[in-house]
């Protein structure tokens, strides 16, 4: 990734993504557990997702069924 794409994608946290794919909390540690979660990366202690990868995990659903 340039670090002009870098710029452009911003990074949510847990919370943040949680709203944005509009799950629960539970159901995306459930997922995170069983190691079919979206990429998260840690930064420091926080769980944090960019923006890309977000959408890019809920599409592989739309691509699935």
């Amino acid at each position: 990734m340039s670090p002009t794409q870098m710029t452009n994608d911003p990074i949510l946290n847990f919370d943040e993504f949680c709203a944005f794919a509009n799950l629960k909390h539970t159901s995306v540690r459930s997922k995170r557990a069983r190691g079919e979660g979206p990429p998260f990366f840690r930064l420091g202690r926080l769980l944090m997702i960019r923006k890309s990868a977000a959408e890019a995990w809920i599409r592989s659903f739309e691509n699935a069924s």
